[in-house]
Protein backbone atom coordinates (compact mmCIF):
# COMPACT_ATOMS: atom_id res chain seq x y z
CA UNK A 1 0.00 0.00 0.00
CA UNK A 2 1.05 3.77 -0.01
CA UNK A 3 2.02 5.45 2.71
CA UNK A 4 4.39 8.16 3.55
CA UNK A 5 5.18 8.87 7.28
CA UNK A 6 3.88 11.91 8.35
CA UNK A 7 7.68 12.44 9.71
CA UNK A 8 8.91 12.26 6.60
CA UNK A 9 6.98 13.79 4.64
CA UNK A 10 6.31 17.37 6.78
CA UNK A 11 9.79 17.82 7.18
CA UNK A 12 9.55 18.35 3.68
CA UNK A 13 7.08 20.40 3.95
CA UNK A 14 8.74 22.23 6.43
CA UNK A 15 12.35 23.26 4.55
CA UNK A 16 9.90 23.74 1.68
CA UNK A 17 7.08 25.98 2.75
CA UNK A 18 10.03 28.00 5.26
CA UNK A 19 10.88 29.55 1.55
CA UNK A 20 8.19 29.16 -0.49
CA UNK A 21 4.99 30.46 1.35
CA UNK A 22 6.83 33.72 2.18
CA UNK A 23 6.66 34.51 -1.71
CA UNK A 24 2.72 32.74 -2.12
CA UNK A 25 1.31 34.23 0.30
CA UNK A 26 3.01 37.44 1.07
CA UNK A 27 4.78 37.13 4.84
CA UNK A 28 8.01 37.55 5.09
CA UNK A 29 10.46 37.39 8.07
CA UNK A 30 12.60 40.73 9.07
CA UNK A 31 13.80 42.80 11.19
CA UNK A 32 12.36 45.21 13.57
CA UNK A 33 12.49 48.33 12.21
CA UNK A 34 15.29 49.98 11.74
CA UNK A 35 15.40 52.93 8.84
CA UNK A 36 12.00 54.74 9.18
CA UNK A 37 10.20 51.57 9.29
CA UNK A 38 10.97 49.47 6.53
CA UNK A 39 11.95 45.72 6.67
CA UNK A 40 14.25 43.25 5.95
CA UNK A 41 12.04 40.65 4.68
CA UNK A 42 11.89 38.90 1.92
CA UNK A 43 10.98 40.81 -1.30
CA UNK A 44 8.84 38.11 -3.62
CA UNK A 45 7.71 39.42 -7.00
CA UNK A 46 9.06 43.39 -6.07
CA UNK A 47 12.54 44.31 -7.87
CA UNK A 48 14.75 46.92 -6.21
CA UNK A 49 12.53 48.81 -4.34
CA UNK A 50 9.73 48.83 -7.11
CA UNK A 51 6.83 50.96 -6.39
CA UNK A 52 3.49 49.32 -5.94
CA UNK A 53 0.03 50.95 -5.99
CA UNK A 54 -0.16 54.75 -4.57
CA UNK A 55 1.55 55.83 -1.39
CA UNK A 56 -1.10 56.96 1.35
CA UNK A 57 -1.05 59.80 3.58
CA UNK A 58 -1.84 59.78 7.23
CA UNK A 59 -4.59 60.51 6.93
CA UNK A 60 -5.99 57.18 4.96
CA UNK A 61 -7.24 54.69 7.25
CA UNK A 62 -4.88 55.05 9.91
CA UNK A 63 -6.16 51.46 11.46
CA UNK A 64 -3.94 49.55 9.18
CA UNK A 65 -0.02 48.43 10.48
CA UNK A 66 2.54 46.59 9.67
CA UNK A 67 2.74 43.00 11.83
CA UNK A 68 5.26 41.79 13.00
CA UNK A 69 4.51 37.68 14.17
CA UNK A 70 5.78 34.87 12.70
CA UNK A 71 6.20 36.73 9.33
CA UNK A 72 6.01 40.06 8.59
CA UNK A 73 3.16 40.86 7.14
CA UNK A 74 -0.39 43.88 7.48
CA UNK A 75 -3.02 43.94 10.13
CA UNK A 76 -5.74 46.18 10.81
CA UNK A 77 -7.85 47.26 13.91
CA UNK A 78 -11.61 46.66 14.62
CA UNK A 79 -14.13 49.28 15.08
CA UNK A 80 -16.67 46.83 16.95
CA UNK A 81 -18.42 49.81 18.37
CA UNK A 82 -17.56 49.60 22.05
CA UNK A 83 -14.62 52.22 22.87
CA UNK A 84 -13.90 51.12 26.29
CA UNK A 85 -13.39 46.69 25.18
CA UNK A 86 -9.82 45.63 24.35
CA UNK A 87 -8.62 46.20 20.75
CA UNK A 88 -8.44 43.78 18.01
CA UNK A 89 -6.63 43.22 14.92
CA UNK A 90 -7.16 41.07 12.08
CA UNK A 91 -4.65 39.40 9.53
CA UNK A 92 -3.75 35.67 8.53
CA UNK A 93 -3.33 32.85 10.38
CA UNK A 94 -0.12 31.95 8.09
CA UNK A 95 1.54 35.54 9.64
CA UNK A 96 0.57 34.43 12.84
CA UNK A 97 1.15 31.08 13.24
CA UNK A 98 4.35 29.58 11.84
CA UNK A 99 2.64 28.30 8.60
CA UNK A 100 5.27 25.37 8.48
CA UNK A 101 4.28 23.41 11.11
CA UNK A 102 2.85 20.14 10.40
CA UNK A 103 -0.75 20.59 12.07
CA UNK A 104 -1.58 23.91 10.26
CA UNK A 105 -4.03 21.97 8.09
CA UNK A 106 -6.22 21.30 10.75
CA UNK A 107 -5.31 23.22 13.55
CA UNK A 108 -6.90 25.95 15.72
CA UNK A 109 -4.95 28.19 17.81
CA UNK A 110 -7.36 30.40 21.16
CA UNK A 111 -5.63 32.60 23.40
CA UNK A 112 -2.19 32.08 22.65
CA UNK A 113 0.62 34.15 24.03
CA UNK A 114 2.46 36.06 21.41
CA UNK A 115 5.12 38.00 24.01
CA UNK A 116 7.09 39.62 20.92
CA UNK A 117 3.88 40.51 18.69
CA UNK A 118 3.60 43.73 17.69
CA UNK A 119 1.81 46.62 15.21
CA UNK A 120 3.62 49.44 13.87
CA UNK A 121 0.68 52.11 12.98
CA UNK A 122 1.49 55.08 10.37
CA UNK A 123 3.85 52.96 8.87
CA UNK A 124 3.98 55.64 6.42
CA UNK A 125 6.90 57.13 4.56
CA UNK A 126 6.58 59.65 7.42
CA UNK A 127 9.80 60.15 9.58
CA UNK A 128 9.94 57.28 11.93
CA UNK A 129 8.87 59.62 15.20
CA UNK A 130 5.59 59.21 13.50
CA UNK A 131 5.30 55.96 13.83
CA UNK A 132 3.04 54.23 17.14
CA UNK A 133 4.16 50.58 18.37
CA UNK A 134 1.53 48.89 20.20
CA UNK A 135 2.43 45.15 21.40
CA UNK A 136 -0.02 41.97 20.84
CA UNK A 137 -1.52 40.94 24.01
CA UNK A 138 -2.51 37.55 22.85
CA UNK A 139 -3.34 35.51 19.36
CA UNK A 140 -7.17 34.98 20.63
CA UNK A 141 -7.76 33.16 17.16
CA UNK A 142 -5.75 31.84 14.79
CA UNK A 143 -6.62 29.25 11.70
CA UNK A 144 -5.37 27.72 8.24
CA UNK A 145 -8.19 25.18 8.66
CA UNK A 146 -10.51 26.08 5.91
CA UNK A 147 -9.74 30.32 6.72
CA UNK A 148 -6.78 31.68 6.70
CA UNK A 149 -7.46 34.36 9.50
CA UNK A 150 -6.03 35.40 12.95
CA UNK A 151 -7.38 37.56 15.55
CA UNK A 152 -5.12 39.31 17.46
CA UNK A 153 -5.82 41.10 21.12
CA UNK A 154 -3.76 44.53 21.66
CA UNK A 155 -2.05 46.09 24.82
CA UNK A 156 -4.78 48.75 24.69
CA UNK A 157 -8.50 49.51 24.32
CA UNK A 158 -10.42 50.87 21.50
CA UNK A 159 -10.52 54.44 23.01
CA UNK A 160 -6.63 54.67 23.78
CA UNK A 161 -6.08 53.95 20.28
CA UNK A 162 -8.08 56.61 18.93
CA UNK A 163 -6.55 58.52 21.77
CA UNK A 164 -3.51 58.30 19.68
CA UNK A 165 -5.15 59.10 15.94
CA UNK A 166 -5.51 55.37 15.22
CA UNK A 167 -9.24 55.26 13.86
CA UNK A 168 -10.43 51.08 14.04
CA UNK A 169 -12.34 49.75 10.79
CA UNK A 170 -15.41 48.94 10.63
CA UNK A 171 -16.47 45.74 9.07
CA UNK A 172 -19.49 45.53 6.36
CA UNK A 173 -22.35 43.30 6.94
CA UNK A 174 -22.67 42.02 3.74
CA UNK A 175 -20.57 40.59 0.60
CA UNK A 176 -19.85 43.06 -2.04
CA UNK A 177 -21.11 41.97 -5.45
CA UNK A 178 -18.61 40.19 -7.89
CA UNK A 179 -17.45 43.14 -10.43
CA UNK A 180 -17.70 45.61 -7.41
CA UNK A 181 -14.75 47.98 -7.16
CA UNK A 182 -11.86 47.48 -3.90
CA UNK A 183 -9.35 49.09 -2.62
CA UNK A 184 -6.46 47.39 -0.61
CA UNK A 185 -3.98 48.91 2.19
CA UNK A 186 -0.95 47.39 2.67
CA UNK A 187 2.59 47.03 2.96
CA UNK A 188 4.73 45.15 1.00
CA UNK A 189 7.93 44.21 2.11
CA UNK A 190 10.85 46.91 2.59
CA UNK A 191 8.06 49.65 1.82
CA UNK A 192 5.17 51.61 3.35
CA UNK A 193 1.73 50.79 3.71
CA UNK A 194 0.09 51.50 -0.08
CA UNK A 195 -3.27 51.46 -1.81
CA UNK A 196 -3.97 49.82 -4.96
CA UNK A 197 -7.66 49.89 -6.88
CA UNK A 198 -8.91 47.18 -8.95
CA UNK A 199 -12.22 45.00 -9.05
CA UNK A 200 -13.88 42.24 -6.73
CA UNK A 201 -14.36 39.09 -8.37
CA UNK A 202 -16.78 35.55 -7.71
CA UNK A 203 -16.34 33.65 -4.07
CA UNK A 204 -14.04 30.36 -4.89
CA UNK A 205 -12.69 27.73 -2.52
CA UNK A 206 -8.82 27.51 -3.34
CA UNK A 207 -6.14 24.77 -2.71
CA UNK A 208 -2.38 25.65 -1.81
CA UNK A 209 -0.11 23.10 -1.23
CA UNK A 210 -1.58 21.07 1.99
CA UNK A 211 -4.16 24.02 2.56
CA UNK A 212 -7.85 24.28 0.83
CA UNK A 213 -9.67 27.52 1.59
CA UNK A 214 -13.53 27.89 1.48
CA UNK A 215 -15.14 30.74 -0.25
CA UNK A 216 -12.28 33.12 -0.88
CA UNK A 217 -12.92 36.53 -2.12
CA UNK A 218 -11.05 36.54 -5.80
CA UNK A 219 -10.09 39.99 -7.33
CA UNK A 220 -8.00 41.28 -10.32
CA UNK A 221 -5.49 42.82 -7.67
CA UNK A 222 -2.43 42.72 -9.68
CA UNK A 223 0.21 44.80 -6.99
CA UNK A 224 0.09 42.26 -4.07
CA UNK A 225 2.87 41.78 -2.71
CA UNK A 226 4.95 39.81 -0.21
CA UNK A 227 4.12 41.59 2.91
CA UNK A 228 1.05 42.07 2.20
CA UNK A 229 -0.59 39.37 3.75
CA UNK A 230 -3.30 40.16 5.83
CA UNK A 231 -4.10 43.24 4.30
CA UNK A 232 -7.89 44.97 4.42
CA UNK A 233 -9.79 44.79 1.26
CA UNK A 234 -12.56 47.93 1.32
CA UNK A 235 -15.74 48.76 0.03
CA UNK A 236 -14.21 52.54 -1.36
CA UNK A 237 -17.83 53.81 -0.80
CA UNK A 238 -18.22 53.03 2.27
CA UNK A 239 -14.84 52.74 3.46
CA UNK A 240 -15.83 49.22 5.67
CA UNK A 241 -13.86 46.14 5.41
CA UNK A 242 -14.93 43.26 3.13
CA UNK A 243 -12.16 40.98 3.09
CA UNK A 244 -8.34 40.11 4.01
CA UNK A 245 -5.80 39.45 1.22
CA UNK A 246 -3.97 35.80 2.06
CA UNK A 247 -2.37 34.82 -1.41
CA UNK A 248 -2.28 35.46 -4.86
CA UNK A 249 -0.78 33.80 -7.98
CA UNK A 250 0.87 37.27 -9.20
CA UNK A 251 4.61 36.70 -10.17
CA UNK A 252 3.73 33.05 -9.71
CA UNK A 253 6.00 30.14 -12.08
CA UNK A 254 4.34 28.82 -15.04
CA UNK A 255 2.74 25.88 -13.85
CA UNK A 256 -0.65 23.42 -13.74
CA UNK A 257 0.28 22.36 -9.90
CA UNK A 258 -1.30 24.15 -6.87
CA UNK A 259 1.94 24.16 -5.60
CA UNK A 260 3.20 26.63 -2.93
CA UNK A 261 3.21 30.16 -4.67
CA UNK A 262 0.24 28.81 -7.27
CA UNK A 263 -2.62 28.80 -5.05
CA UNK A 264 -5.78 26.83 -7.77
CA UNK A 265 -9.41 27.47 -7.80
CA UNK A 266 -11.28 24.89 -7.27
CA UNK A 267 -14.08 24.03 -10.12
CA UNK A 268 -16.30 21.34 -11.64
CA UNK A 269 -13.79 22.02 -14.70
CA UNK A 270 -10.86 21.54 -12.84
CA UNK A 271 -8.17 22.65 -10.33
CA UNK A 272 -6.21 24.79 -11.52
CA UNK A 273 -3.99 28.29 -11.20
CA UNK A 274 -5.80 31.15 -12.42
CA UNK A 275 -2.91 33.63 -13.67
CA UNK A 276 -2.79 37.23 -12.34
CA UNK A 277 -5.52 36.47 -9.95
CA UNK A 278 -5.29 37.64 -5.93
CA UNK A 279 -7.86 36.13 -2.99
CA UNK A 280 -8.93 37.48 -0.03
CA UNK A 281 -10.71 35.45 3.26
CA UNK A 282 -14.46 37.29 3.31
CA UNK A 283 -15.07 38.87 6.86
CA UNK A 284 -18.79 40.27 6.33
CA UNK A 285 -19.96 37.57 9.38
CA UNK A 286 -17.34 38.16 11.36
CA UNK A 287 -18.57 40.42 14.05
CA UNK A 288 -21.26 38.33 14.44
CA UNK A 289 -18.07 35.97 16.69
CA UNK A 290 -18.26 39.49 19.12
CA UNK A 291 -20.27 40.56 21.69
CA UNK A 292 -19.81 44.39 22.64
CA UNK A 293 -16.98 44.40 21.23
CA UNK A 294 -15.26 41.77 22.83
CA UNK A 295 -14.26 37.92 21.22
CA UNK A 296 -17.10 35.41 22.28
CA UNK A 297 -17.40 33.31 19.63
CA UNK A 298 -20.41 30.68 19.42
CA UNK A 299 -21.03 27.91 17.52
CA UNK A 300 -23.72 28.23 14.39
CA UNK A 301 -23.53 32.01 14.89
CA UNK A 302 -19.57 32.43 14.56
CA UNK A 303 -18.71 31.25 10.79
CA UNK A 304 -15.21 30.25 11.51
CA UNK A 305 -13.70 26.86 12.50
CA UNK A 306 -13.87 27.28 16.60
CA UNK A 307 -12.35 23.59 16.96
CA UNK A 308 -9.16 22.24 15.48
CA UNK A 309 -10.22 19.24 13.16
CA UNK A 310 -9.34 15.42 13.00
CA UNK A 311 -5.81 14.99 12.81
CA UNK A 312 -6.03 12.21 10.59
CA UNK A 313 -4.04 13.17 7.12
CA UNK A 314 -3.33 11.33 3.72
CA UNK A 315 -0.61 11.03 1.21
CA UNK A 316 -0.89 14.41 -0.30
CA UNK A 317 0.89 13.24 -3.84
CA UNK A 318 0.38 9.94 -6.32
CA UNK A 319 1.49 9.33 -9.40
CA UNK A 320 -0.19 6.24 -11.04
CA UNK A 321 2.88 6.75 -13.64
CA UNK A 322 4.69 5.18 -10.87
CA UNK A 323 2.00 2.30 -9.60
CA UNK A 324 0.50 1.21 -12.87
CA UNK A 325 -0.30 -1.64 -11.01
CA UNK A 326 -1.52 -0.09 -8.19
CA UNK A 327 -5.28 -1.23 -6.39
CA UNK A 328 -4.53 0.25 -2.89
CA UNK A 329 -6.14 1.49 -0.67
CA UNK A 330 -5.69 5.13 0.40
CA UNK A 331 -3.94 5.25 3.78
CA UNK A 332 -4.16 8.20 6.40
CA UNK A 333 -2.28 8.66 9.10
CA UNK A 334 -2.92 10.05 12.75
CA UNK A 335 -5.47 9.32 15.57
CA UNK A 336 -8.95 8.38 15.26
CA UNK A 337 -11.89 7.32 16.89
CA UNK A 338 -15.47 5.64 16.82
CA UNK A 339 -16.77 9.71 15.70
CA UNK A 340 -14.09 9.71 12.79
CA UNK A 341 -15.89 9.82 9.30
CA UNK A 342 -14.31 10.18 5.83
CA UNK A 343 -15.03 10.79 2.19
CA UNK A 344 -12.58 11.26 -0.29
CA UNK A 345 -14.18 13.64 -3.39
CA UNK A 346 -12.53 14.86 -6.47
CA UNK A 347 -12.33 18.65 -6.25
CA UNK A 348 -15.16 20.60 -7.50
CA UNK A 349 -17.45 17.80 -8.06
CA UNK A 350 -18.40 17.29 -4.51
CA UNK A 351 -17.76 19.81 -0.93
CA UNK A 352 -16.48 18.44 2.41
CA UNK A 353 -19.25 20.62 3.83
CA UNK A 354 -21.88 18.49 2.63
CA UNK A 355 -23.30 15.44 4.54
CA UNK A 356 -23.36 12.61 1.68
CA UNK A 357 -21.46 10.20 0.82
CA UNK A 358 -19.25 9.90 4.35
CA UNK A 359 -18.73 7.00 5.83
CA UNK A 360 -16.96 5.75 9.40
CA UNK A 361 -13.26 5.52 8.72
CA UNK A 362 -12.43 1.74 8.57
CA UNK A 363 -8.79 1.75 6.74
CA UNK A 364 -9.37 -1.75 5.01
CA UNK A 365 -12.61 0.36 3.64
CA UNK A 366 -11.61 3.30 2.23
CA UNK A 367 -12.04 3.83 -1.69
CA UNK A 368 -8.96 2.70 -4.17
CA UNK A 369 -6.32 5.40 -4.75
CA UNK A 370 -7.73 7.45 -7.73
CA UNK A 371 -5.50 7.41 -11.54
CA UNK A 372 -7.79 10.71 -12.24
CA UNK A 373 -5.25 13.59 -12.98
CA UNK A 374 -6.16 16.32 -10.99
CA UNK A 375 -7.04 17.43 -7.12
CA UNK A 376 -8.98 15.16 -4.74
CA UNK A 377 -10.36 15.79 -1.30
CA UNK A 378 -10.13 13.92 1.74
CA UNK A 379 -12.75 14.73 3.85
CA UNK A 380 -12.18 14.30 7.73
CA UNK A 381 -14.47 15.12 10.15
CA UNK A 382 -15.45 14.04 13.97
CA UNK A 383 -18.82 16.11 14.91
CA UNK A 384 -18.79 19.70 13.78
CA UNK A 385 -14.93 18.96 13.37
CA UNK A 386 -13.45 19.41 9.91
CA UNK A 387 -10.40 18.32 7.99
CA UNK A 388 -10.28 19.20 4.06
CA UNK A 389 -7.09 17.65 3.17
CA UNK A 390 -5.73 18.14 -0.82
CA UNK A 391 -4.72 15.01 -2.73
CA UNK A 392 -2.72 15.81 -6.00
CA UNK A 393 -3.31 12.83 -8.70
CA UNK A 394 -0.43 14.02 -10.74
CA UNK A 395 -0.08 11.32 -14.00
CA UNK A 396 2.17 13.72 -16.81
CA UNK A 397 5.63 13.93 -17.02
CA UNK A 398 7.79 16.89 -16.97
CA UNK A 399 8.20 18.59 -20.04
CA UNK A 400 10.51 20.87 -18.78
CA UNK A 401 14.41 21.61 -19.61
CA UNK A 402 17.00 20.85 -17.34
CA UNK A 403 18.65 24.35 -15.34
CA UNK A 404 21.85 23.75 -16.51
CA UNK A 405 25.15 26.04 -15.11
CA UNK A 406 28.95 25.56 -16.42
CA UNK A 407 31.73 27.32 -14.49
CA UNK A 408 35.23 26.97 -15.80
CA UNK A 409 37.75 24.91 -13.79
CA UNK A 410 41.07 24.56 -14.57
CA UNK A 411 42.43 22.67 -18.00
CA UNK A 412 39.09 21.20 -19.98
CA UNK A 413 37.49 20.74 -16.15
CA UNK A 414 34.30 22.27 -15.41
CA UNK A 415 31.81 22.54 -12.73
CA UNK A 416 28.42 21.65 -14.08
CA UNK A 417 25.25 22.63 -11.81
CA UNK A 418 22.14 21.97 -11.91
CA UNK A 419 19.08 24.27 -10.01
CA UNK A 420 15.69 22.76 -9.02
CA UNK A 421 12.08 24.66 -9.74
CA UNK A 422 9.51 22.89 -8.00
CA UNK A 423 7.33 20.91 -8.55
CA UNK A 424 8.02 20.47 -12.12
CA UNK A 425 12.15 20.38 -11.78
CA UNK A 426 12.05 18.78 -8.22
CA UNK A 427 14.45 15.92 -9.06
CA UNK A 428 17.55 15.01 -11.76
CA UNK A 429 19.31 11.82 -13.02
CA UNK A 430 22.52 12.51 -14.61
CA UNK A 431 24.98 10.08 -17.15
CA UNK A 432 27.57 11.41 -19.91
CA UNK A 433 28.13 10.80 -23.10
CA UNK A 434 30.42 11.72 -26.37
CA UNK A 435 27.13 12.20 -27.97
CA UNK A 436 23.55 13.60 -27.76
CA UNK A 437 22.34 10.64 -29.77
CA UNK A 438 24.84 8.50 -26.99
CA UNK A 439 22.26 10.20 -24.06
CA UNK A 440 19.57 9.05 -25.87
CA UNK A 441 20.89 5.21 -25.93
CA UNK A 442 21.71 5.02 -22.63
CA UNK A 443 19.68 2.47 -19.91
CA UNK A 444 18.25 3.74 -17.51
CA UNK A 445 20.74 1.93 -15.17
CA UNK A 446 23.56 4.11 -16.40
CA UNK A 447 21.59 7.30 -14.57
CA UNK A 448 22.76 7.67 -11.27
CA UNK A 449 20.96 10.75 -8.77
CA UNK A 450 21.81 14.11 -8.64
CA UNK A 451 22.03 15.46 -5.22
CA UNK A 452 22.74 19.14 -5.47
CA UNK A 453 26.16 18.49 -5.59
CA UNK A 454 27.48 20.29 -8.52
CA UNK A 455 29.75 17.93 -11.12
CA UNK A 456 33.26 18.36 -12.26
CA UNK A 457 33.42 17.05 -15.88
CA UNK A 458 36.32 17.08 -18.37
CA UNK A 459 35.03 18.85 -21.73
CA UNK A 460 34.17 18.58 -24.37
CA UNK A 461 31.32 16.02 -23.27
CA UNK A 462 27.17 15.35 -23.19
CA UNK A 463 25.87 15.62 -19.94
CA UNK A 464 22.77 13.10 -20.15
CA UNK A 465 19.97 14.31 -17.78
CA UNK A 466 16.62 13.63 -16.85
CA UNK A 467 14.01 15.53 -14.98
CA UNK A 468 11.63 14.21 -12.27
CA UNK A 469 8.81 16.32 -11.08
CA UNK A 470 7.50 16.06 -7.27
CA UNK A 471 5.43 12.75 -7.74
CA UNK A 472 8.79 11.38 -9.22
CA UNK A 473 7.41 11.24 -12.76
CA UNK A 474 10.43 11.32 -15.11
CA UNK A 475 10.38 13.23 -18.82
CA UNK A 476 12.90 11.98 -21.68
CA UNK A 477 16.45 12.42 -21.97
CA UNK A 478 18.11 16.14 -22.53
CA UNK A 479 21.35 16.70 -23.97
CA UNK A 480 23.79 19.67 -22.81
CA UNK A 481 26.84 20.46 -24.33
CA UNK A 482 29.68 20.98 -22.16
CA UNK A 483 32.48 22.77 -24.23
Amino acid sequence: MMYFKRSHTMKIIVSLALLALLNACGGGSGSPDQSGGQTGGQTGGQTGGQTTGKPITLTDQTGVARYHGQSDCTAFVLDLRNDAAPAYALTNGHCAQNFSDPDTPYAVWRDRAAPSDRLVFFYTASTQAAQKTVQVSEITYSSMNQTDLAVLRLNATVGQLRAQGIEPIQIHSSPLASGSPIQVIGAPSSEFLRQVACQQGPRVDVSEFVWVWSQLQSNDCTQIFPGMSGSPVFDPVSRKAVGVINTTTVGMSETRNCYLGSPCEISAQGTRPRAQTSYAVPIDGLASCFVQGQWAPQAGVCPLPLASGPALLPQGLFSPMQHPSSISRWQLEGPSSAATQVKLITAGVDRCNTDTGYQAYQATQLPFLPTQEGVHLACVREGQRLTVHPIEVDNSAPTAAPIVEVAPLDGPARRVSLSFKPPEVSGYDTATSATEAGCRALPDSAFTPYFRVPLVLDAPTHLCVKVSDRAGNTGRVWSQAIP
